[in-house]
């Protein structure tokens, strides 16, 4: 028989991954992907950094060194996905009272017959920004 401690932990850890895979990955990255390549600042700095990470490459000497660039690069990207995993999940938590504040000036960010629950500000760039 598996202890019930076992069954929790694991099934704590189903849980985890579905939300990952499934919320996570499935609907916020994709939604957020087509959202930020739809923003000219975003695109301009995607293209920017991209011509600086491959003048970096061309001026390394060594199949060495080339092959650290792009090791750095994937441990950067893998750190920043972390970032965001954190940065949603807490958005989540902190929502509630983000919205409560927010009401009291009479704002509301929240519309239910929205297919992404996200209003743009309109212009090319972030509300946060």
């Amino acid at each position: 028989m598996v202890p019930v401690f076992d069954v929790f932990i694991t099934l704590q850890n189903m849980i985890r991954s579905f939300f990952i895979d499934v919320v996570f990955v499935g609907r916020v990255h994709q939604l957020a992907f087509k959202k930020v390549m739809a923003d000219s600042k975003f695109r301009d700095a995607e293209e920017g950094s991209s011509r600086l990470f491959s003048r970096l490459k061309e001026s390394l000497s060594t199949a060495e060194q080339k092959e650290l660039l792009l090791e750095l690069e994937s441990e950067w990207d893998r750190k920043y996905g972390i970032f965001l995993e954190y940065s949603y999940c807490q958005g989540l938590a902190d929502s509630p009272m983000i919205y409560k504040e927010l009401e009291k000036y009479g704002i509301s960010v929240v519309k239910e017959t929205a297919e992404n629950n996200y209003i743009s500000s309109g212009s090319d760039s972030s509300i946060l920004m």
